[in-house]
């Protein structure tokens, strides 16, 4: 099977690759151009952005954009879903009451907090730990003796 491209495992994009989206939104750079500098497939950069863009001007400042209002910038609903770049905010022409932006720094802090939040009450005591190995144990060899696998 050679010259078949072997698929990397999955990881999660990290700091530098959040700076480096963050940069690229601010210069006006497109997907695709920010993936293959990364060497990231389009929809993983734009679903970053999608994700953990947060409102930056409007009610729930700060909080992750769920739904664009009504009175919201056009623009917000193609690529890149955030008012980074812009040329009306940058050159504070836009009237908007309501803005959203990607920030690496929020985007990586709202990552390490679901990771966080995804491991609360796994830590277990080694005595519990023991416990529950033994019902699976237990229930593991049931099922083998009620199918017949028993040496």
């Amino acid at each position: 099977m050679q010259g078949k491209k072997q698929r990397e495992r999955y990881r999660r994009l990290d700091r530098a690759e959040r700076a480096a989206i963050q940069s690229g939104l601010d210069k006006g750079r497109s997907c695709r151009q920010m993936a293959r500098d990364l060497g990231r497939s389009p929809s993983t950069v734009a679903d970053e952005v999608a994700r953990n863009r947060t409102v930056s001007k409007g009610p729930g400042k700060g909080e992750r954009v769920r739904d664009a209002p009504e009175d919201a910038c056009p623009k917000l609903l193609s690529w890149p879903r955030c008012c980074n770049g812009c040329r009306n905010l940058r050159y504070r022409s836009c009237s908007r009451r309501w803005r959203c932006e990607y920030s690496a720094a929020r985007a990586q802090a709202l990552a390490d907090a679901e990771l966080r939040e995804s491991r609360i009450g796994v830590d277990r005591g080694e005595a519990e730990f023991e416990r529950i190995m033994g019902l699976i144990r237990y229930n593991c060899f049931s099922q083998q003796l009620n199918l017949g696998f028993h040496d």
